[in-house]
């Protein structure tokens, strides 16, 4: 995605989760990650993959991420396991992307705690306005214990449909959170779910007909808007 406006960059999508309502499969693969946080054993240039279909590598996570909680419950440094896996091939990686739980939690630390940036999607419901504010409390609360600053790159609102729900929803973040708003992803689930399926992401995915054309044109659109935004906030420019 970043290379298709001119970056020449090499990023790796890292799996700290399965999320239970959206799977991605991008690989069909057994390696995980979870051997490498929760036991400290492997090699994670063993386990990273090349995406079949896109310009990027994973480390894929499985279905055993979902015990990761219950194993390093009572692990010593169980917050930092993450940032180690990091230190062994962050030179090798323009960026690092990783998938989170939609959940609190000490997976979900690893990742704040290893990246020091977040991007927040944000459902177009009511209810995500309470879940968005307990996230920003667990960054506060980390980085007074860390003693670590953990930049906030944006909020995005995610499967955006121009109802007067939504856009009441879209009212209040732009007035409670302004600077942290981040470009609108439009719903577009189909072509999302058939890309996923088919191990593509929506830029190396082929439609099947007119209708999901469009549908993958107008996604890709929202999706180079996003990385342009989340690459200026990167370098610094938070007037873009």
């Amino acid at each position: 995605m970043l290379q298709r406006w001119g970056r020449h960059s090499k990023f790796i999508l890292e799996q700290a989760t399965l999320p239970s309502n959206q799977p991605l499969t991008l690989l069909d693969s057994g390696e995980s990650i979870y051997p490498l946080i929760t036991d400290l054993e492997g090699d994670p240039n063993a386990v990273i993959q090349a995406s079949p279909n896109d310009d990027f590598d994973v480390l894929p996570g499985n279905i055993q991420m979902y015990l990761a909680e219950k194993a390093l419950a009572t692990a010593r440094n169980r917050e930092r396991r993450l940032e180690r896996v990091f230190e062994e091939i962050e030179t090798d990686y323009d960026y690092i992307l990783v998938d989170c739980p939609p959940s609190l939690g000490t997976v979900t630390d690893n990742a704040l705690l290893a990246c020091r940036r977040i991007l927040i999607p944000a459902p177009m419901h009511q209810t995500y306005t309470y879940m968005i504010t307990s996230l920003l409390a667990q960054i506060r609360t980390l980085e007074s214990a860390f003693r670590i600053g953990i930049d906030i790159v944006g909020v995005v609102p995610v499967a955006f449909v121009p109802n007067a729900d939504q856009k009441e929803f879209m009212a209040g973040l732009q007035e409670s959170i302004p600077q942290y708003l981040a470009p609108t992803l439009r719903r577009r689930e189909t072509v999302i779910d058939d890309a996923r399926q088919s191990g593509c992401s929506v830029f190396s995915y082929r439609p099947s007909n007119s209708y999901r054309a469009k549908a993958q044109r107008e996604s890709q659109e929202d999706y180079l808007r996003l990385a342009k935004f989340v690459l200026n906030r990167a370098n610094g420019d938070r007037h873009e």
